[in-house]
């Protein structure tokens, strides 16, 4: 059944501006009209946004704070996603839940309603759904879906936050540094030099470095730059090999580690706290790691476990690049028989080392970012003056 937008005016003169599914676009007239709303636009809503209509974090978060708390308070899932389908104004999402509420009314359970959805809502939310529908907690699982959602959120917030300043400060450098020597040393160079073979070696090469800088020239290396990585990024096997590099740097490689472990620990813990069978779970935790290179080194842990190898064996073997506190706590947790409660301690844990990583990182990529902004500008200003410095002294004032 497809979804229709309408525009429309009400018997208290209230504007409406909501969303219905109907058979057809006469049914949904009809409709409108035995409630006496005055229709002003009806269309339907394209099954498939464009692909410049994306669907952010912060939307999924707030429906699925919307569904819990409308299921909390005693409403149907039908009820409570229709619900939410006429206050979003996400073009994507809204097709979405229309096309699971469609599912449902054809007799889809909600874990198959929501299982062709989990390019949109995430494989984490899909699998979740589907447990609490086995084990009837679908009211207990999605509070701890919600939190898993904020703590994503909060992880990807704090690592913008580490790394937008320093490389703002970054660019603005190399930014000035252009302008300068576009435009500043052209006219220090066509000064007249009284003695140009007085002119000393420093003032030589300062100018003939600045002034071989082609502002335009710099710039178009710079964007094919940025091109050729935004293509390398959009290939797999690129990406692959680009999240590989970045385990070896320094500093970042350590935080991408931590990350990436964090991740999969978090994803893991959910899932098998909802009773989620540990050969089910693990594809679902291992495609919530952030880094590909450790997404493809996991893989292998599915077969080795099939072949009767313990879980952490598994994991020891996989060369993931894991921390090996994680490591520790699923031979703590296999030993005990106890895998989903230290699973849920360490990652509460290893939240706080997370957010000391982010934090260090920060300071350390901030320190050197400031180095190199000042080292830029004090061969700016070198380039600039000192070649005036040694003309003055030439002509004799």
């Amino acid at each position: 059944m497809p979804l229709y937008a309408y525009k429309g005016i009400d018997l208290q003169g209230k504007h409406l501006h909501a969303t219905q599914l109907a058979p057809d676009r006469e049914a949904l007239l009809e409709d409108l009209r035995r409630r006496r709303v005055t229709i002003l636009q009806a269309s339907p809503v394209p099954s498939k946004a464009p692909f410049w209509h994306t669907v952010r974090p912060q939307e999924i978060l707030s429906f699925f704070v919307h569904l819990e708390g409308q299921v909390q308070c005693g409403w149907s899932l039908r009820e409570a996603l229709q619900a939410f389908l006429n206050i979003t104004s996400s073009l994507p999402l809204r097709s979405a839940i229309a096309r699971v509420i469609e599912r449902l009314e054809e007799g889809a359970s909600l874990g198959e309603a929501f299982s062709q959805e989990a390019s949109l809502f995430g494989p984490i939310a899909v699998g979740l759904l589907l447990a609490a529908e086995a084990t009837g907690r679908v009211q207990d699982t999605l509070p701890a879906l919600i939190t898993y959602l904020q703590l994503l959120h909060q992880a990807k917030h704090q690592w913008r936050r580490a790394t937008q300043q320093p490389l703002m400060t970054l660019l603005f450098s190399l930014g000035a540094l252009l302008i300068c020597s576009h435009l500043l040393v052209p006219q220090i160079q066509s000064l007249p030099s009284a003695s140009p073979e007085a002119s000393s070696t420093l003032s030589t090469y300062l100018l003939a470095f600045f002034g071989g800088m082609n502002g335009e020239t710099m710039l178009l290396e710079l964007c094919l730059g940025a091109l050729g990585a935004f293509a390398l990024w959009l290939h797999p096997a690129g990406r692959l090999q680009l999240h590989r590099i970045v385990l070896n740097i320094p500093f970042a490689g350590d935080l991408a580690r931590c990350m990436s472990t964090w991740q999969f620990a978090v994803a893991l813990a959910l899932l098998l706290k909802a009773q989620v069978d540990l050969l089910q779970a693990l594809p679902l935790a291992i495609r919530a790691v952030g880094n590909r290179f450790m997404q493809k080194q996991l893989l292998t842990c599915e077969k080795a476990i099939q072949s009767g190898k313990v879980f952490s064996q598994a994991l020891q073997e996989s060369q993931a690049h894991l921390s090996q506190g994680f490591l520790n706590a699923i031979k703590v947790g296999e030993r005990t028989n106890t895998l989903p409660h230290v699973l849920e301690v360490f990652t509460t844990n290893w939240h706080r080392e997370l957010q000391l990583a982010i934090q260090q990182f920060n300071e350390r990529l901030s320190t050197a970012v400031t180095s190199l902004a000042g080292l830029l500008l004090a061969a700016l200003l070198l380039g600039l003056f000192y070649p005036i410095y040694d003309y003055i002294g030439q002509i004799g004032f």
